[in-house]
């Protein structure tokens, strides 16, 4: 992902790094009294430390899981938390989409992966229920996220935002203007 400029600032005499990776904001204090070149060789080392998992910061890498273990586990939490009419709708997604992904990690699912979908299951008549199975796939995704089963955490499919302009609050939610445009790219033309 690019970045625009260094990530520091000066707040007082204090220079600050400050720059989101995997979905996550990291404010690192770099030192007081330097210069500006100095404060970005230390940012490039602080930087490099968070990205490497060195610092103690970004955490141990989540374990990434298959389609099909996802899937058995988003539908055993479905039986627990859902009514009935939406554990069948979510088995009938779920079944619908173990055919187009079965094998592929969660992380390896690409927005090109979703468009290719949604436009073989419009090819074959289907109008309304491709965007219940979109839907049920990005509440399976959400679920696995919140759990930490995934190790994909910048993208959700077809989201189309990377997560880097977020405000510094961390919260996993969209913004409205995201969520909007999630929801009118998800559609397909009838």
């Amino acid at each position: 992902m690019a970045r625009r400029g260094d990530g520091i600032y000066q707040r007082g005499r204090t220079w600050w790094l400050d720059f989101i990776h995997e979905e996550k904001r990291h404010y690192v204090r770099l030192g007081r009294n330097i210069s500006k070149t100095v404060a970005g060789e230390i940012a490039k080392v602080k930087r490099g430390a968070i990205l490497k998992g060195e610092a103690g910061i970004g955490g141990p890498k989540r374990a990434d899981l298959i389609f099909d273990k996802a899937a058995e586990e988003f539908l055993a939490w479905s039986k627990a938390n859902k009514r009935p009419r939406t554990q069948r709708i979510y088995g009938q997604c779920i079944a619908r989409l173990k055919l187009t992904f079965t094998g592929k990690r969660l992380s390896d699912i690409s927005a090109f992966d979703l468009e290719r979908y949604k436009r073989d299951r419009v090819d074959a008549g289907v109008t309304v229920m491709v965007n219940r199975e979109l839907a049920c796939l990005k509440t399976l995704y959400n679920r696995c996220r919140e759990w930490g089963s995934t190790r994909a955490t910048t993208r959700r499919p077809g989201c189309g935002s990377c997560g880097s302009h977020r405000g510094g609050s961390g919260s996993s939610r969209p913004t409205k203007r995201e969520s909007s445009w999630a929801l009118r790219s998800s559609r397909c033309a009838p």
